[in-house]
């Protein structure tokens, strides 16, 4: 997905040359880096400015993450048995 995006971002930047395809274009490899190292994209530190930037490209490993654990509701109040 981001291969794609940033060829797309690269001709537009090339193309109009405009500041926001060229900072996209960025915060893209950036992100991009990480996901090739194993690092979610939430781990990137990005400013407000670049995520208002990056506004619609939802990245999978940008969503917050929830832990679930099952257990069994008598171990849940008892002291004893955790």
């Amino acid at each position: 997905m981001a291969d794609k995006m940033l060829a797309n971002l690269a001709r537009s930047a090339r193309s109009v040359a405009e500041k926001d395809d060229k900072l996209r274009t960025e915060i893209l490899t950036r992100i991009k880096e990480g996901l090739e190292r194993g690092a979610p994209a939430r781990g990137a530190a990005l400013s407000e400015d670049e995520r208002t930037l990056l506004k619609g490209i939802d990245f999978l490993t940008d969503k917050k993450v929830i832990y679930v654990a099952n257990v069994s509701e008598g171990c849940w109040g008892s002291p004893a048995r955790r």
